[in-house]
């Protein structure tokens, strides 16, 4: 069975269609190209019962603290608020956006010891990141 990976690092490598998914869930135009110009890393690290996401780079660096299956409020680093909630099935977290304006994201992070790979959902928009452990 997979598990999770915790206290690995990945780099971004490469993504597909994060410009529509970025437009349609909000993000201003000057969040999304210093977003997109930024090399940025992830680490998940795990703290008691809870877990913690790390995005980290020159721009910004998001710490996520939550506890799988337990909604609460996440803030973005553009000051956008919605409610979220994050489960766990082996080697993937499954997280859910519910945005003010209704909409409903999903983001599938699927964890292995070479890469993460990153699936977002928003209608029928989906895009994909995938990073590189090292």
């Amino acid at each position: 069975m997979h598990r999770l990976v915790y206290n690995r690092r990945y780099k971004f490598k490469s993504g597909e269609n994060l410009g529509s998914y970025i437009v349609a869930i909000g993000i201003t135009p000057m969040i999304k190209k210093i977003g997109h110009d930024l090399p940025l890393h992830f680490i998940l690290e795990k703290d008691g019962t809870a877990l913690v996401m790390h995005s980290v780079s020159l721009f910004d660096n998001v710490y996520v603290r939550f506890i799988p299956g337990v909604e609460f409020n996440q803030k973005t680093s553009d000051e956008r608020i919605f409610r979220t909630i994050i489960t766990m099935e082996g080697n993937t977290l499954h997280e859910v956006q519910i945005h003010d304006n209704g909409k409903i994201s999903t983001i599938d992070w699927i964890f292995s010891l070479r890469d993460l790979q990153v699936v977002m959902r928003t209608g029928d928009i989906v895009a994909r990141r995938i990073y590189t452990a090292w």
